[in-house]
């Protein structure tokens, strides 16, 4: 037998106790009362007869052969007491004595019927009369036994098969520790043992998922890093060897560049990291739309100066968003610098408020995206074949921390086709 049957078991039977002993408690009273009333009819006839066989003698000698005979007749004993030899209370005497009625008393366990002679001072005694008190106990005691062992054999038939479910939702998940991911549970009950194997599926597929995310994470870092540093190493070997001024400041040109954009990748990491663990703590405050379109397009110029850069429709000057100042514009920049990476020569950016909210569309006339790869793009280190390639800049980081800021005030962020001919990136703020 296992702990879990054990202790379910013991708590049942506990349970059944004490409900038995509450309903004894509730109906003792009534109980006694009932077997009381019994036993004085069946003893009223017995002890008026043997009360009028022994008043009718006054020899003591006679009497007691004569109750000797009585009580060898009945099957219990018969004796003649004193009243003052008896404990009885106020009320016993008085029924006994003043209304010369049949008194049933019980001493111990064991009934005895009382009756009071003519005389007045004598009580005829007889008792302990039969019951059925201790054959109904005896049975009841077995009944109880047989009520547990009863018990028991169905708990076991419930309990094994959850034990078993138990046990094996156990072991998935010891083996999962050890690292076997992709380990699941087969149930197909739909009971709460179910649901809760159902529930470590998801989790276990969760976690297999941010896993392997932080992994592939991790290698496009490494590639991401490698490539910097193996153009600075090779910047700063080139320096060493280089006699010539200009073509040493040449050098240092290229490596000041390459310094930059491991600086940038860094910082787009740590924001990533930031976003990707939960809302960060959110800066809420009103934000004046027009001020901070304007300053994402004053920052974003200088990228291309041969594209032509667009704000149309920016007629609400006094409207505000509540919102996060410094993520917002991180946001609205990697979306229109990304617009002006792919562009062959013209960025449109649009802006409408919606329902207590605003809607910001970023259209390019670049190569476009495929409709296979419009979820992909937001995804870290997300790489495009072709036109959308790694000659453009960019770390692959942008659009994934614009989808979590998106997310984070309560929007979204999407790609479809732009009139232009290229992509058109929708940004939603709830």
């Amino acid at each position: 037998m296992t702990r879990l049957f054990i202790r379910i078991y013991l708590g049942a039977v506990v349970a059944v106790l004490v409900a038995v002993g509450a309903t004894i408690l509730i109906i003792a009273g009534g109980f006694y009362e009932s077997i009381e009333s019994h036993i004085r009819s069946i003893a009223i006839i017995p002890t008026t007869h043997i009360r009028t066989e022994i008043s009718a003698i006054t020899d003591n000698q006679t009497r007691q052969s004569r109750l000797s005979a009585l009580a060898k007749g009945y099957g219990y004993p018969v004796e003649i007491v004193t009243e003052a030899a008896l404990d009885f209370d106020t009320r016993e005497r008085a029924l006994l004595l003043q209304k010369r009625e049949l008194l049933i008393r019980f001493e111990g366990r064991s009934p005895l019927a009382y009756m009071a002679l003519t005389s007045g001072q004598e009580i005829l005694k007889i008792g302990p009369l039969p019951t059925i008190r201790p054959m109904a106990e005896k049975r009841g005691w077995i009944a109880l036994v047989m009520l547990c062992l009863l018990m028991a054999g169905s708990m076991f038939v419930l309990v094994r098969p959850l034990e078993i479910r138990l046990r094996r939702l156990g072991k998935a998940a010891e083996v999962f520790g050890r690292g076997e991911l992709e380990h699941r549970i087969e149930d197909s009950n739909t009971d709460v043992v179910a649901t809760l194997g159902s529930s470590f599926n998801q989790m276990a597929g969760r976690i297999n998922q941010l896993v392997n995310g932080q992994q592939e994470l991790f290698n496009a870092v490494a590639h991401e890093l490698r490539t910097p540093l193996a153009r600075l190493r090779f910047a700063i070997e080139e320096i060493a060897l280089e006699e010539n001024k200009q073509a040493r400041e040449v050098q240092l040109e290229a490596a000041n560049t390459d310094i930059e954009e491991l600086s940038e990748l860094i910082d787009e990491l740590l924001t990533f990291a930031r976003l990707q663990h939960g809302a960060p703590p959110l800066a809420q405050e009103s934000i004046r739309m027009k001020e901070l379109l304007d300053d994402v397009k004053e920052s974003v110029k200088i990228l291309r100066p041969e594209i032509r850069l667009d704000f149309v429709e920016l007629d609400f000057v006094d409207d505000v968003y509540c919102g996060d100042p410094r993520y917002l514009r991180r946001a609205l920049l990697n979306l229109v610098s990304n617009a002006m990476r792919y562009a062959n020569g013209q960025v449109n950016v649009y802006c409408e408020k919606n329902h207590g909210g605003f809607v910001v569309q970023i259209d390019d006339d670049g190569p476009g995206i495929p409709e296979k790869n419009r979820q992909q793009v937001f995804e870290p280190f997300a790489r495009l074949e072709a036109n959308r390639s790694k000659d453009r800049g960019g770390h692959g980081l942008g659009l994934a921390i614009t989808r979590r800021v998106a997310q984070w005030h309560r929007g979204s962020v999407e790609v479809v086709d732009a009139p232009l001919g290229g992509a058109r990136f929708i940004l939603r703020l709830g």
